[in-house]
C-alpha cells in the first residue's frame, strides 16, 4: 500500500513480491469472456520466465489521481550487491542460477515533486568505485551513499558477465527500456 505523505519503507524484495502475487481485478476492470459473453471479475498474475544481462528497474515513484498527482515517498531498501531473482523466475529450464544474480551499476535519483525536480546519477566506475553525476559537478561518493529514499530508476548487470561490459546490450537495455516508457507516455 503506498503512503502518499508519510515516509515508509520497503525492500525491493518486497517489491518484486507485490509485482508476483495474484491480483483479483476490480468491477471497474472487469474481463469480458468470451465464452459466457458477460463482463466477469478476473485475476491476474505476472511471472518472469527469463532475466535479461542488463537490468532495468523503474520504481514507481509517482501516481495520478482524478485531478492532480503526488509524488511517492516510500524508500525503496535495494541491494548494491547480489540482487537474486531466482526465487521469482517461473521456468529455470536451461538457465543457470548465476544468470539471475545482479550487482548494481547505477541508479537514478530525482529530487523533488511531481511538479518539478532535479535528477541526480550515481554509476559504479569500473576501476574508480562509485561517482556521483549531479550537473557540471562529477565526483567520487563512498557506496554508503548510494542507496537513497531518492532513488527512481536502477540499473543492474548479470554477475555473470563479470567485469566485462557489452556496450551493445547496454545500449538495446536502454532502447528497450526508452521505447516501454514512451509507450506510457
Amino acid at each position: 500500500k503506498y503512503n502518499y505523505y508519510k515516509e515508509t519503507k520497503c525492500s525491493l524484495t518486497d517489491c518484486f513480491d507485490k509485482f508476483s502475487q495474484m491480483e483479483v481485478l476490480q468491477k471497474n476492470d472487469s474481463w469480458y469472456c468470451g465464452k459466457c459473453k458477460e463482463h466477469v471479475q478476473a485475476t491476474k498474475k505476472m511471472d518472469i520466465y527469463s532475466t535479461p544481462p542488463i537490468l532495468i528497474l523503474n520504481l514507481k515513484r509517482f501516481k495520478s489521481f482524478s485531478h492532480w498527482g503526488g509524488k511517492i515517498c516510500n524508500n525503496v531498501d535495494f541491494p548494491i550487491e547480489g540482487l537474486d531473482l531466482n526465487p521469482y523466475i517461473k521456468d529455470k529450464s536451461g538457465q543457470k542460477p548465476e544468470d539471475h544474480i545482479y550487482d548494481l551499476y547505477g541508479v537514478v535519483n530525482h529530487y523533488g515533486s511531481m511538479g518539478g525536480g532535479h535528477y541526480i546519477a550515481f554509476c559504479k566506475h569500473y576501476d574508480k568505485g562509485w561517482v556521483e553525476y549531479n550537473d557540471s559537478h562529477v565526483g567520487p561518493m563512498r557506496m554508503e551513499e548510494v542507496v537513497t529514499k531518492d532513488a527512481y530508476v536502477l540499473f543492474y548487470k548479470a554477475r555473470s558477465l563479470g567485469n566485462t561490459v557489452n556496450y551493445h546490450e547496454i545500449r538495446q537495455s536502454l532502447n528497450d527500456f526508452s521505447t516501454q516508457l514512451n509507450t506510457y507516455l
